[in-house]
């Protein structure tokens, strides 16, 4: 895949920069009356995802010859898009859909498959939060998400697998268990690894704010028994935003205490924890 660079301006539009050739080209123009927003490159790199409003939002597609057409409409400015993503098989553009109310995108909106190449969408019943990293793809085709209404990221929240098929929801953290968030597969695609707190009962959901954000923790997860060990377990810190490394032997997160961010490095059995980033706190 080539080096690339997709970014949004204000006074441009959609625009690919190419480093090596320092190449810049407008995908999309800007025009008055028209918003942009939200970009996500296609799994194969050849075509980017992208929102559009003029009085509705619609959901587009364009290729880096310039090549756009709209993949999906709104009922009109009372309904809400996000674009979320594509499926690993780039078969799937994955968006949220909904009232377009403050109220109703901050306690979360179903999550929805709209075929790439146009059609209607198809909705699960449970609503998530619209964070991004709340979903990732297996390399067999499965979806790891966190679902849950309401806003509260620590209450009401649990970690589910779906086939994108059938829509078919196998739940492998329910929300009485733990509160897991920033689900991440292996690249081998058998294991899960996430963040999670205790569970918070929603009527405790903020007398135990604090506690509940402080005691999350790196785990890791066999996806075929649902095995689950907890890789961290430092009570002066809060662990967040596992990610592999490319041979599936560590994962990297971000550890947030009273001093501020820092980036860590732990073997996926647990072993070798070691800081890699001391400072990522903005100054």
């Amino acid at each position: 895949m080539e080096n690339r660079l997709a970014y949004l301006s204000t006074a441009s539009g959609l625009v690919i920069w190419e480093p090596d050739q320092q190449n810049i080209q407008t995908l999309v123009a800007s025009e008055a009356g028209i918003t942009l927003r939200h970009i996500a490159w296609k799994p194969t790199g050849k075509w980017l995802a992208y929102e559009a409003e003029q009085g509705e939002w619609r959901l587009c597609k364009v290729s880096l010859d310039g090549t756009s057409f709209t993949v999906y409409t709104t009922e009109g400015p009372t309904r809400s898009l996000r674009l979320a993503g594509w499926s690993a098989d780039a078969q799937w553009l994955l968006t949220w859909v909904g009232p377009a109310s403050a109220l109703a995108l901050a306690d979360g909106l179903p999550l929805c498959l709209i075929p790439a190449m146009g059609g209607t969408p198809r909705c699960l019943e449970q609503k998530m939060l619209l964070h991004s990293d709340w979903l990732s793809w297996s390399p067999g085709g499965q979806l790891a998400f966190i679902a849950g209404e309401g806003r509260e990221t620590w209450v009401n929240k649990g970690l589910a697998l779906m086939d994108p098929a059938s829509l078919a929801i196998h739940w492998l953290v329910d929300h009485t268990e733990q509160a897991p968030i920033q689900p991440a597969f292996s690249p081998d695609g058998e294991r899960l690894a996430y963040s999670a707190g205790p569970p918070t009962p929603a009527e405790a959901a903020y007398a135990r704010r604090d506690a509940a954000l402080a005691q999350r923790r790196i785990w890791v997860m066999e996806v075929s028994s649902g095995r689950r060990h907890r890789l961290t377990n430092e009570d002066r810190f809060r662990d967040e935003r596992p990610l592999w490394s490319s041979d599936g032997g560590y994962i990297l997160f971000t550890r947030l205490g009273e001093d501020g961010a820092s980036l860590w490095l732990i073997g996926a059995d647990g072993s070798n924890l070691r800081q890699v980033v001391s400072e990522l706190t903005p100054k």
